[in-house]
């Protein structure tokens, strides 16, 4: 949506980025911390949380003790849909972070993360499939945007360096993925994209921003950096919300509403104030 917004800016009247990725960010070097924060939300969320503080007091270093355990003694579960599943501390960290995108299983997340840890594998079992093993991402597209769009002007020692201030548990996996995706993306010959579509794009279209506080891929902090060159952007984050901010509560989407009937005013924002922290189970 933002290069549309740099090279066609006569055909557009108003624009919504709905979880958005600035331009100028190189994506795999933010990656680690970016991947480090989802985790820091989560267990911030939990304990500032009374329910669920109470419930699972510790729940962040189970969370990582759990990681080192599963990697040292992998289990099998028994998936809804695939059956026979390998689980190991990998996995589940990649699984919890893939939930946090969809905004209705976030509130599962402490109790299903606790659940594993005593050998209780009922809520993952149901959840870790659907999210984890469907084949509904083309690879080749994947690597032909992402190796000319932000590998292209990375460098292994700029993977190496991002990867440095994460969890000891979970970066040696973080690290191991980057450095696939790097030489992977050596071999997949997709030339640079023009350096100019690196820039930050500068525009006064009517701009609406929307974050989720949950979201695991684009943090608000891509939001903020987005909205400093959109002269007239307005930016709302909301709470207890993942990747995709529109369809998760009817705030949003009177806001969107408001601003596509009057896109040169800026929304009322008034009702994320009733907009609740996420309902831990």
């Amino acid at each position: 949506a933002l290069t549309v917004m740099r090279l066609f800016p006569d055909d557009i009247r108003s624009v919504i980025l709905d979880s958005t990725l600035p331009t100028q960010i190189k994506l795999f070097n933010t990656l680690p911390a970016v991947r480090q924060h989802a985790y820091d939300t989560l267990f911030k969320g939990c304990a500032a949380s009374a329910t669920c503080h109470a419930t699972y007091p510790q729940l962040e270093s189970v969370f990582y003790q759990l990681v080192t355990d599963l990697n040292a003694k992998p289990i099998t579960l028994q998936d809804a849909k695939y059956g026979p599943v390998a689980l190991d501390g990998d996995s589940l960290a990649s699984w919890v972070f893939v939930m946090l995108y969809v905004t209705q299983l976030i509130p599962y997340l402490p109790k299903a993360i606790m659940q594993v840890s005593q050998g209780n594998y009922d809520l993952i079992s149901r959840l870790y499939g659907v999210l984890m093993l469907q084949n509904d991402v083309s690879d080749g597209m994947y690597y032909s945007v992402e190796c000319g769009e932000d590998m292209a002007f990375t460098t292994a020692q700029d993977l190496s360096s991002a990867a440095v201030g994460m969890h000891k548990e979970i970066q040696p996996q973080m690290l191991a993925d980057l450095q696939t995706q790097y030489r992977l993306c050596q071999l997949w010959g997709e030339h640079p994209v023009p350096t100019v579509q690196k820039q930050p794009v500068i525009s006064s279209l009517p701009t609406l921003i929307l974050s989720g506080e949950y979201d695991p891929i684009t943090p608000a902090s891509n939001a903020k950096l987005a909205l400093q060159t959109l002269s007239h952007g307005y930016l709302f984050q909301f709470p207890a919300t993942g990747h995709g901010v529109f369809n998760t509560d009817n705030c949003p989407d009177t806001i969107v509403s408001a601003f596509l009937q009057q896109p040169m005013t800026k929304p009322d924002g008034a009702c994320i104030a009733t907009m609740s922290a996420p309902n831990f189970k």
